[in-house]
């Protein structure tokens, strides 16, 4: 005990880890029954571990599955791991990138301004608000990518942030060439698997910076230095390094200068 008053970032990352517990117990009570389009993912895995190729049943290789690189991890987790069911391994894989999620906010807490236990508020929400339903789908995996990808950027190590961009796209990039060769108007076109990978990454970036606002905000409150946010941030702004307290700052000062409307 008295070794942890000594170390409180060992503290709190030992109530991170208790709140990792939870994925943990949803995974081993989770029965794997998935869904037709995580099954179809997972019968390339079944088959890709056997031997057999990129294939769905029998046949030549056919590009079906909307999340190859899914395929492929839990495919080589089938090779290492032969007595364990593939369901099992897509769910449990995906639950280790949902824990992923807030234990790379956590690290990288530097790179995204965040002190010790803010850093743990924020992970413990990503995994409060998890869904059971996309355990053994590419979800987690998408999102844990995206979180890495980020942090990575803040923390300037580009070439690493390249990397997990590219396995951001990897991971579900092909349901837009399904898209793209349908006859529903707007979807077929060639330009469409492009606007259908950034549109994602958008996304997935807006539900970050909206939750990123919301708590940040709570920061403040409970720091008690919104009053001199605006010169704080101005001042810091002209430094070199990219801050993503300070935009997150700048973007807050804005919603509550402005009535809570951006302009």
């Amino acid at each position: 005990m008295h070794r942890l008053g000594r170390s409180p970032e060992l503290l709190w990352a030992t109530l991170l880890a208790i709140a990792s517990l939870l994925p943990l117990w949803v995974a081993l009570t989770y029965s794997p029954f998935l869904n037709d389009d995580a099954f179809i993912t997972l019968t390339y895995a079944k088959n890709l571990a056997a031997g057999q190729g990129f294939v769905y049943n029998q046949g030549p290789a056919t590009l079906g599955t909307t999340a190859p690189l899914l395929t492929f991890l839990v495919a080589g987790l089938a090779v290492i791991l032969p007595g364990v069911e593939i369901p099992t391994l897509a769910v449990y894989l995906t639950t280790c990138c949902w824990i992923g999620i807030a234990w790379t906010f956590f690290l990288f807490r530097a790179s995204w301004s965040l002190s010790a236990w803010q850093a743990v508020v924020v992970g413990v929400v990503s995994l409060a608000s998890g869904w059971v339903a996309f355990l053994g789908m590419e979800t987690y995996l998408f999102a844990f990518l995206l979180v890495l990808g980020l942090s990575l950027f803040f923390a300037r190590h580009y070439f690493l942030a390249g990397l997990a961009t590219a396995l951001v796209v990897s991971v579900h990039t092909i349901v837009s060439w399904d898209f793209a060769v349908s006859i529903v108007p707007g979807w077929h076109s060639t330009v469409f698997p492009p606007y259908f990978v950034v549109g994602a990454v958008f996304s997935g970036l807006a539900v970050v910076l909206m939750l990123s606002l919301l708590l940040r905000g709570a920061f403040i409150a409970m720091d008690s230095y919104a009053l001199d946010a605006v010169a704080r941030a101005d001042i810091r702004l002209k430094s070199s390094r990219l801050d993503p307290g300070v935009i997150l700052d700048r973007l807050l000062v804005e919603v509550i200068s402005s009535g809570g409307t951006m302009t």
